[in-house]
């Protein structure tokens, strides 16, 4: 069973990153990642994607599966 404070692989990028949130069944967790993951950033789905909307951000969470 997974807790908080847990160090487990991110999805994205296979580094290790801190369990930030667990819920009650036990079946989702948030991960907490410090490496740098790229994002887009988008306000407007009807706007084209360019290289202004493009970002790397540090401490991403991602919601996995456990």
């Amino acid at each position: 069973m997974v807790e908080n404070g847990d160090l487990i692989k991110c999805p994205k990028c296979g580094n290790y990153g801190r369990v930030v949130w667990v819920s009650k069944d036990g079946r989702t967790a948030a991960v907490r990642c410090s490496s740098r993951h790229r994002f887009t950033l988008r306000r407007n789905i009807s706007t084209p994607t360019n290289s202004e909307n493009i970002r790397f951000e540090k401490n991403i969470v991602f919601l996995v599966n456990i």
